[in-house]
């Protein structure tokens, strides 16, 4: 098993060829996920080697449930005091209620929208939370950011995840949050954020779907199949 650990990735076709074709690499994340350039795909095939995503939101693992921690911690770090702060999340993905039920038990007051940002009912918001699944293209328009300059000011635009160039929110006299960008398609905060118990929840539930997958694969029925999410490489 070779994990796509921040230290290890990117796995790319040298790396590969290392591997035992009844290789497995287990994915620190789900497989809707994948981030481009983390691992070589074509590679893999050709190779043999499988890859599984983690089931994040196996009651097991649960790593799902630390995102609303994740973007309290994030807005904290910000200076948005959360606690009675107007909070327009911007989410596409299965992330969305998890971050919106931790904002909501902070008690913040959360609007939660996917497209267009201008469809967005509050008046006021403290923060504009971007957790928008990563494209080849910025996750905030000229248009957004003319939107959000015009309605909400005074909002810092918090970036939990998705590419936000910090310079193009400077021109549109907009403040960001983590100052310093990630890398494209990395998150604002990691888990890590959160404490030691996601960064222990999510290695070992992603290593019991790696084992299910290679000592397991000839039941398909057996529960250790449920921590992973079969990939198959296109």
């Amino acid at each position: 098993m070779v994990t796509n650990s921040g230290h290890v990735r990117p796995i790319d076709s040298h790396m590969i060829a290392c591997m035992k074709p009844t290789a497995v690499i287990p994915l620190m994340y789900e497989t809707w996920e994948l981030r481009e350039g983390d691992i070589d795909l074509v590679a893999c095939r050709e190779r043999g080697v499988r890859l599984t995503g983690t089931n994040e939101r196996h009651p097991a693992v649960d790593v799902f449930s630390f995102l609303g921690t994740m973007a309290v911690k994030l807005l904290l770090d910000a200076g948005v005091a959360v606690y009675s702060s107007r909070i327009l999340l911007l989410c596409d993905n299965p992330f969305g209620p998890f971050i919106e039920r931790g904002l909501a038990s902070a008690h913040a007051t959360v609007e939660r929208v996917v497209a267009p940002l201008g469809a967005a009912q509050g008046d006021t918001f403290d923060a504009v939370l971007v957790a928008l699944t990563p494209t080849i293209h910025d996750s905030l328009s000229d248009d957004d950011l003319k939107v959000i300059a015009s309605r909400w000011p005074g909002a810092v635009v918090a970036v939990f995840w998705g590419d936000v160039v910090r310079a193009r929110l400077a021109a549109a006299g907009l403040s960001g949050w983590p100052t310093e960008a990630p890398g494209r398609g990395h998150m604002g905060i990691l888990p890590s954020g959160a404490g030691p118990a996601p960064i222990v929840r999510l290695p070992s539930g992603s290593l019991k779907g790696a084992e299910a997958l290679r000592r397991c694969a000839s039941n398909p029925k057996h529960l250790a199949h449920e921590f992973g999410q079969p990939f198959v490489s296109t």
